[in-house]
């Protein structure tokens, strides 16, 4: 028997619904100060997670840090800033760049790495990055400030991915298309990125899919090359499963969200954990849907519509924005 949980904002799901549960139209919320995804920052590997107090001094190196820049924890917490892993050239272009745009002094230090996210902008860049060995490797760096419960900026989380991979791919390389059906009348089909290492869901998913000739299916059999595609192709729908190694579920969605390509894009989870908890947490990052394993067709379909249907509207209102703007001179 199917159970489903249609959650009201705010409330986890009935104890009883552990199974296929479907949960709609949930948007992120900031968990930086839960248990759960300070976990997630200390033990991923995936990509680097720096935490600094309100001055720029390392708090928190997680291990994703230690294997991309090669130092140990003792080495960088309490002594030293981001700014001493940035490119310094680059620091300088960064902070007079910054200061023209914000006609102001920017430092070329740490201020210049979290300009923007101090004053609650969004904050994205590409950055060269140096190791302890003095190599160097670019990266893409994510900046989020963190604030105390009245609002007092207390430090900043620098999420780093290694993008040297990407960087060296060669042009003719393409995304993976596993499957690409014709669109009725010729209209332009929507773009759905399932991100999943398990060739058998692949496969199901595939079959499923085929029943809308409005989509085409993406594929990524792992997460960097998800984020990669999700930027490149800027899916209307992201389906990914959450119980992938790397990365954790919440990070990667604090990924998406800071990223423009793929910050509205609708988000629905897959994952064996059906208990409330593991939904809960998964809503509160900001997932669209969460649907659990094993997969049913028709749950799937409909969260599948929903997130179309969502993303429509979204990229409407988008596109209405500049007439707006101009009605409005």
């Amino acid at each position: 028997m199917c159970l489903t949980a249609n959650a009201t904002p705010g409330k986890a799901p009935n104890d009883e619904a552990t199974r296929d549960v479907v949960i709609k139209d949930r948007r992120g919320r900031d968990l930086l100060k839960t248990g759960a995804l300070q976990n997630a920052i200390l033990n991923s590997t995936g990509f680097a997670s720096i935490a600094t107090d309100e001055r720029g001094v390392v708090q928190i190196f997680n291990a994703g840090a230690k294997r991309m820049l090669g130092y140990t924890g003792a080495e960088v917490v309490n002594k030293l800033t981001p700014a001493d892993f940035s490119d310094p050239a680059e620091l300088i272009e960064r902070a007079t760049a910054l200061s023209r745009e914000f006609a102001t002094t920017v430092a070329p230090g740490f201020e210049a790495l979290v300009f923007k996210a101090s004053r609650d902008l969004e904050d994205q860049y590409d950055l060269t990055c140096i190791r302890k060995d003095g190599s160097r490797f670019p990266a893409a760096v994510f900046v989020t400030a963190l604030h105390d419960p009245k609002g007092v900026i207390i430090g900043y989380l620098l999420t780093t991915i290694d993008n040297t991979a990407r960087t060296t791919k060669p042009a003719s390389d393409k995304p993976e298309v596993a499957f690409q059906p014709q669109a009725a009348g010729g209209a332009a089909r929507r773009r759905l990125l399932y991100v999943e290492d398990r060739p058998e869901s692949v496969r199901l998913v595939e079959q499923i899919v085929a029943r809308r000739t409005d989509v085409l299916l993406l594929c990524a059999a792992n997460v960097n090359l998800g984020i990669e595609l999700a930027r490149a192709e800027q899916p209307e729908v992201i389906f990914m499963n959450i119980d992938l190694p790397g990365i954790g579920a919440i990070q990667l969605m604090q990924l998406l969200r800071a990223d423009p390509a793929t910050r509205n894009a609708p988000i629905l989870a897959l994952s064996a954990n059906a208990a409330p908890d593991a939904v809960a947490k998964a809503l509160e990052a900001g997932f669209f849907h969460y649907l659990t394993r094993p997969m049913k067709a028709e749950l799937f379909m409909e969260a599948l519509g929903d997130a179309l249907e969502f993303a429509a509207r979204e990229r409407a209102e988008q596109n209405d924005l500049p007439k707006r703007a101009a009605h409005s001179h």
